[in-house]
């Protein structure tokens, strides 16, 4: 029993020494922490095949993945890479989202201080005021268009009705 327990030490060690990364020692972590709930042995090669293949992942995410992998486990084996992985993908989307969330708060936040000082904030705001702009322009020019257009009807009139210099009718 102590040579395998020195043998998953060993393993371990060898996957925290080649990753210098903290990803390394999460794995290292969460795959001696599995030999040691279900009584297995993990080979250097299972460290190495885990370190590399989680190597870019955070190690919160890692230790959370292979310990709920360990929670709902039935079987007495090392986890299969699609558990693990899926249980990663399913972190991260959740932590895309609590991203999303944040950042529009974050700019809901910034955009209320924009209005209480005063500020247009976004297209829609903008289109309406330059919209308001257009039509208190065209309200107060649009009297004196339409004397002016009257004016014009009126002088066509006029002249419609008196001919041509020299024309009879």
């Amino acid at each position: 029993m102590n040579d395998k327990k020195a043998n998953q030490n060993n393993s371990s060690s060898e996957i925290a020494q080649q990753s210098s990364r903290a990803s390394g020692l999460a794995v290292a972590r969460a795959l001696d922490r599995v030999a040691e709930v279900l009584k297995l042995e993990v080979s250097s090669k299972d460290a190495k095949f885990w370190g590399q293949i989680l190597a870019s992942c955070p190690s919160e995410m890692i230790e959370r993945a292979f310990g709920e992998w360990l929670r709902n486990t039935e079987y007495r084996r090392l986890p299969l890479r699609r558990e693990i992985l899926t249980v990663i993908s399913a972190y991260e989307g959740e932590a895309r989202q609590r991203a999303v969330e944040v950042s529009a708060k974050v700019q809901r936040r910034e955009e209320n201080a924009a209005r209480e000082r005063g500020e247009m904030v976004g297209v829609a705001e903008v289109m309406k005021t330059f919209k308001e702009l257009l039509n208190t322009k065209a309200m107060s020019t649009g009297t004196a268009e339409s004397s002016q257009c009257e004016r014009h009807r009126k002088i066509s009139v006029q002249r419609s009705a008196t001919p041509p210099d020299g024309a009879t009718r």
